[in-house]
């Protein structure tokens, strides 16, 4: 009896030993490509989307770990470079903005809904005026501040305007709201939320794995 009562006891020491380890990160963090995997796996609890009618709004939270990963995994940056980068931005995050239009030719990003504005002014409004009709609320309400907000110009070559932003991160944020004023396509305001989840913590890159 007394041998049966200790098998018990170690199979149920066992799974929980098992369950914990599955359920919980190594303490020391993960490796580059699980991070990476990681944000593969749940991407698209990383996005979020508004339609209306021919017009799709789309944003896309990418931490900047994930960068300097994939920087690193290209050979664009050694381990040290990776390391100062992942120092200098761990106050950051990135949002990728796509406005793209359904059945439209790629010029229509540039000339659709024309405005009082010519091409040359709408260009410089999206290139240095648009930030300003960008808003990012933490959970609690609060405006988070961005850093910095950059069109990718293609020259009329897509039918998707895309911006990258920077912001400072809030480490107890769960939940983040872009709010889009469209003063030039579509004319109104679009609210976008992501509900993050939480990321899995990084191994220090000396103990990452040669690219």
């Amino acid at each position: 009896m007394k041998s049966v009562t200790v098998a018990i006891f170690c199979w149920v020491v066992l799974c929980v030993h098992v369950t914990n380890a599955a359920s919980f990160p190594p303490p020391f963090g993960v490796d580059p490509m699980v991070f990476r995997k990681f944000m593969y796996d749940h991407s698209s609890e990383f996005r979020a989307s508004s339609t209306e009618q021919e017009i799709i709004y789309t944003v896309s939270y990418i931490p900047s770990e994930l960068k300097v990963i994939n920087d690193y995994k290209k050979g664009f940056i050694d381990l040290k470079e990776a390391e100062k980068l992942i120092d200098d931005t761990k106050n950051q995050f990135n949002l990728l903005l796509q406005i793209q239009f359904l059945g439209a030719t790629n010029q229509d990003i540039l000339h659709y809904k024309l405005d009082s504005l010519s091409y040359e002014e709408r260009i410089k409004y999206l290139a240095f005026e648009f930030r300003k009709d960008v808003q990012i609320l933490d959970e609690k309400g609060r405006k988070i501040e961005m850093t910095g907000c950059h069109f990718e110009r293609d020259f009329g070559l897509s039918t998707t305007a895309t911006f990258s932003i920077v912001a400072k991160k809030n480490n107890e944020n769960k939940k983040l709201t872009v709010i889009i004023n469209d003063r030039i396509w579509y004319k109104e305001t679009r609210e976008l939320t992501l509900s993050l989840p939480k990321l899995p913590k990084l191994k220090k890159t000396t103990k990452w794995k040669k690219a």
